[in-house]
């Protein structure tokens, strides 16, 4: 009986597929149910994946032109009950070597509906009945963006008939400058989110070696080496808030850091880096950041702001206590005074610091001009060290055990809470501070509390601790 039915089926199908008309009909469904103009050439009968139909060659346009699919060869495979009763109802699509260009609008991926239909939903599976479509080596240009795909396979099932879930996976390749980097992707896509007003999606990401040259960095910390691969967790409606969450791993990553004439270069063997992060319009906040290499761990906190033109950062780091050596390399030299790398820090030995708060506020002109007294407010550092050892300075004996609280805040420099040991003598609470680092005459005040020993105070008398720079 199956045989007979099944043969009846195929049988119904060739007499239909063959008449213009129900071809014409076949076509015009598709068209009005995705909003794009569509040619073919032949159509023929196709059994190598049910009963359905080949159509060699297919070119659909939306109808304002943004938008244009070009296809070799397409399958269409109809539901033989269907087909008994003398419908024709398509329940799966093949695209094979598709070339899709898409545009963007506003941001976002314009979905072009057929007459009737909301923009915003699964235009594919508007088709009444469609349960899947497969891209098999597809290409895919989006206007006005620089990336492109190749290699596509993408496969999109209905999780159930009439499910208005969509399961989707697939792999291929970012291509961009002449370089290409795999990519594999899978998920769940929702017809609407929780507003009812767009598709939602939620999708797990996972990218090759990326060139770390793609990224557009700011032109203050430009990246000259490295790759990056990428686990992404993403989910959002294409107008709500999106969620992007993962871990990025760079390897051999090596960026400059630029401010006025200053620069100093920064090598990495490698930075693992987990993070959680919402866009939302043109606002993307990522309030985690878990950034470790084989030296350092970092918290960080970002907010970038595009809503006013000009770019607006804030940017929060802090760290637990790191060796001193590795602080002397990763020390932000062009943002901060520049005789606390090339005076302070070499008279510094062994010891640990800890970052209580790197802290820039501002949009991207206040940043490069932080030496600007109007742009005092846009910088903030504060740090700890302890255990820390200082010579030089005509410094007979060194201070051992050193340790205190250092902040860099508004145009004051401040240290307090200084102890140290040196000879017999100690320490217990010394303190200087230094206000209006921005202006032409700079004040200063100093305080020292300890038990010294006679003898270590006159080997000492030739000390300087204060840079020339500061002193004058």
């Amino acid at each position: 009986m199956v045989v007979l039915l099944t043969a009846a089926a195929i049988l119904i199908s060739n007499s239909l597929i063959r008449k213009p008309d129900v071809q014409r009909f076949i076509i015009e469904r598709i068209s009005d149910a995705t909003g794009f103009d569509i040619h073919t050439d032949d159509i023929k009968l196709n059994l190598s994946r049910g009963i359905g139909i080949f159509i060699n060659g297919l070119e659909a346009r939306s109808r304002d032109g943004s938008e244009n699919i070009v296809a070799s060869r397409v399958i269409i495979v109809f539901d033989a009950g269907q087909l008994l009763k003398g419908s024709i109802v398509p329940v799966r699509l093949y695209l094979f070597q598709p070339k899709i260009e898409l545009a963007i609008e506003a941001g976002q991926l314009s979905l072009k509906m057929g007459e009737g239909q909301s923009e915003g939903t699964l235009s594919p599976f508007l088709i009444t009945g469609i349960q899947s479509v497969v891209v098999d080596d597809g290409f895919v240009r989006i206007k006005d963006v620089p990336f492109h795909l190749e290699d596509l396979y993408l496969n999109v099932q209905q999780r159930s008939p009439g499910s208005e879930a969509l399961t989707l996976s697939g792999q291929g390749k970012i291509g961009y400058q002449g370089e290409k980097v795999p990519f594999d992707l899978k998920g769940t896509l929702f017809k609407y989110g929780e507003e009812e007003s767009s598709p939602y999606a939620d999708m797990t990401v996972e990218t090759g070696k990326v060139p770390t040259t793609w990224i557009p960095w700011p032109k203050s910390i430009p990246a000259t080496r490295g790759a990056f691969e990428a686990r992404l967790n993403i989910s959002g409606s294409l107008v709500g808030p999106i969620s992007v969450e993962g871990h990025v791993f760079f390897d051999s990553f090596r960026f400059t850091l630029r401010e006025k004439k200053q620069e100093k270069d920064y090598a990495f063997s490698n930075i693992n880096l987990d993070f959680k992060s919402v866009i939302k319009g043109e606002e993307i906040s990522i309030p985690s950041i878990q950034l470790k290499t084989d030296d350092i761990s970092l918290n960080i906190a970002l907010m970038l702001d595009f809503k006013q033109g000009e770019p607006y950062l804030e940017l929060e780091v802090k760290s637990p206590f790191i060796a001193l050596d590795v602080v002397k390399t990763i020390f932000p030299t062009p943002i901060l005074p520049p005789w606390i790398e090339t005076q302070l820090l070499p008279l510094l030995d062994a010891g640990y610091a800890r970052l209580n708060l790197l802290s820039i506020k501002g949009n991207l002109d206040q940043i490069e001009n932080l030496d600007l007294p109007q742009n005092q407010d846009v910088l903030t550092v504060k740090f700890a060290c302890k255990n820390v050892k200082l010579f030089g300075l005509g410094l007979v004996q060194p201070f051992k055990g050193i340790s205190a609280e250092i902040n860099f805040a508004k145009g004051v420099f401040d240290i307090s809470g200084l102890g140290a040991r040196f000879g017999n003598s100690v320490v217990r609470g010394a303190s200087l501070g230094v206000e209006g680092l921005y202006g032409e005459s700079p004040s200063y005040e100093a305080s020292l509390v300890g038990s010294f020993d006679i003898h270590d105070l006159i080997q000492q008398m030739n000390m300087d601790l204060v840079p020339n720079e500061v002193r004058r």
